[in-house]
């Protein structure tokens, strides 16, 4: 879910290369915004459902590095950008580049999704009713 968040995300962002009208875009970045609205709180969720305890605090701590370089880096190459490119096209590119990495994360993650599918949850095995595997 958190993978087509970040694509549709980057798909309301490509009217702007368009010269879509004003309304457009605006109703676009609104329903941005509520596309992108749960992200945070199920990005979370999924770390601290599928992380061992005794590795939370750590990813956490790695998730929260990661997001504190990544405004003053987006900061510091979409200024420049906007500079060269102007603002239409550097947030189409940015969207662009949103959907290309989603597409590569839903990709990588299918063969993980194929193993949760035919591997038994969590609380199968605590539980001892999981099927036996073949």
């Amino acid at each position: 879910m958190t993978v087509v968040i970040v694509a549709g995300w980057g798909v309301l962002l490509l009217p702007f290369g368009f010269e879509a009208p004003v309304a457009v875009t605006v109703a676009c970045f609104t329903l941005g915004g509520v596309v992108y609205g749960p992200f945070v709180a199920l990005s979370v969720t999924l770390m601290q459902t599928a992380s061992p305890p005794r590795h939370l605090a750590a990813m956490l701590a790695a998730r929260s590095a990661v997001l504190l370089t990544a405004s003053p880096l987006g900061t510091a190459l979409g200024g420049p950008l906007t500079t060269v490119l102007g603002p239409r096209v550097t947030l189409a590119g940015s969207g662009l580049v949103t959907v290309a990495l989603a597409v590569v994360a839903g990709v990588l993650l299918l063969p993980v999704r194929r193993g949760a599918l035919t591997r038994p949850s969590r609380n199968e095995e605590a539980s001892g009713t999981a099927p036996p595997l073949a």
